[in-house]
């Protein structure tokens, strides 16, 4: 009976396959590996989207959870930075900066675990890793101060220029993947 529908993801389809969609006007869902008609009130409920055009295909994105980890702190940074009316909020330049480092993290698929701005005119990146935290702080005059607290070690701090970024990117993402064993 469905046999010319061609093979599709297990997720609710809510619109015809092509070869149904020259046939019927009908929306479907693909079940148990098979397509159904809607119902009425499932139509009823999808009202609100959007219909696509003849031939057209609904398309499912599958995010990965990095990327869902890199919109957020993202979009964490920039509501940190729009608030250009506060003084005391992280400006552009430390905006640009934070997401130059946020694409670094993003290519070792290392994400910071909290995201704030302090009362300093500083955005900082903490990174907690079991015993091992982390810290980037980025301030409006260009400093970049970075500490790193191991077991029960003397913690190390240093201020660092946007070049020495990768390297302590690269740092965090080993001893992420030591611990991750």
């Amino acid at each position: 009976m469905h046999a010319d529908v061609p093979k599709q993801r297990e997720s609710i389809c809510h619109y015809a396959p092509l070869s149904k969609q020259r046939t019927s006007n009908r929306k479907w869902k693909k079940s148990s590996g098979r397509y159904e008609k809607l119902s009425k009130i499932e139509i009823a409920l999808l009202d609100g989207k959007p219909q696509l055009k003849k031939g057209e295909r609904e398309v499912f994105t599958i995010i990965s959870p990095g990327e869902l980890k890199y919109r957020a702190a993202k979009k964490r940074i920039l509501e940190l930075c729009s608030n250009l009316e506060d003084l005391e909020s992280p400006n552009q330049a430390v905006q640009n900066i934070a997401l130059y480092t946020l694409n670094l993290l993003k290519e070792q698929n290392v994400f910071p675990s909290l995201i704030n701005a302090t009362g300093d005119e500083s955005l900082l990146f903490e990174f907690f890793i079991e015993e091992h935290s982390f810290s980037i702080d980025f301030y409006n005059n260009g400093e970049i101060i970075y500490l790193r607290r191991i077991n029960n070690l003397t913690p190390f701090i240093s201020e660092v220029d946007s070049e020495q970024l990768k390297e302590i990117v690269l740092e965090i993402a080993h001893t992420y993947a030591k611990t991750d064993m």
